[in-house]
């Protein structure tokens, strides 16, 4: 039988099952018994939709997981799937010990951190060429990769607003040294500037 809140936990809107409470940065909760995902509003949830489960695929994570990354403990609290033409990537929302956020990109067991995301209210013409470069959000982009990908869903905590199906394009690329990649969809370009993760730099 599944738990209703309770005060350590919030009502699942959809089958009242009791959650997580949602930490201050999480915009979207997805419930793990019955995969809707809600909307969060000063610490309450309101439904917003319904998803397909995430199918299993091996991952150096889980929701919950906890652990260290470059030193830094951390919480990881939720994850977003894209799916594109050369197979899917996880993009883990990682809760540190000090209060900050970070995203972790898990494609096909190569693992970048990105520490800075910065969401432009506008879209932006992403149809350039490898070897080309882009205005992003303020920053230049050398693109290395240009594709188009889906949003699958998500599990757990999620910093951003969920939409299943929804379809981006993308580059990526480096900007300044930075590892960048760069999402955009109607009326929204998200940019994330951050790090490649060596074996070694996170410990489980």
């Amino acid at each position: 039988m599944l738990s209703t809140g309770s005060m350590d936990t919030v009502p699942c809107p959809n089958c009242g099952a009791g959650l997580t409470p949602p930490r201050e940065a999480a915009a979207v909760v997805v419930c793990e018994f019955c995969n809707a995902y809600s909307l969060v509003h000063k610490g309450e949830l309101s439904l917003a939709g319904k998803q397909a489960p995430l199918a299993e695929i091996p991952s150096l994570l889980e929701v919950g997981a906890t652990g260290k990354l470059f030193g830094r403990p951390f919480t990881a609290i939720g994850r977003v799937r894209y799916d594109y033409e050369d197979g899917l990537w996880d993009e883990w929302s990682l809760f540190f010990e000090d209060g900050s956020m970070g995203w972790l990109q898990e494609d096909e067991g190569e693992l970048t951190l990105f520490e800075e995301r910065i969401v432009h209210p506008e879209e932006t013409d992403l149809d350039v060429s490898v070897g080309s470069q882009v205005p992003v959000a303020g920053h230049l982009i050398f693109v290395t990769e240009v594709g188009d990908a889906k949003l699958l869903g998500g599990q757990g905590q999620i910093t951003s607003y969920l939409s299943p199906g929804q379809c981006f394009a993308y580059v990526d690329g480096t900007s300044s040294g930075r590892q960048a990649v760069a999402m955009s969809t109607s009326g929204m370009t998200v940019l994330y500037l951050g790090r490649p993760v060596e074996p070694g730099d996170l410990v489980r």
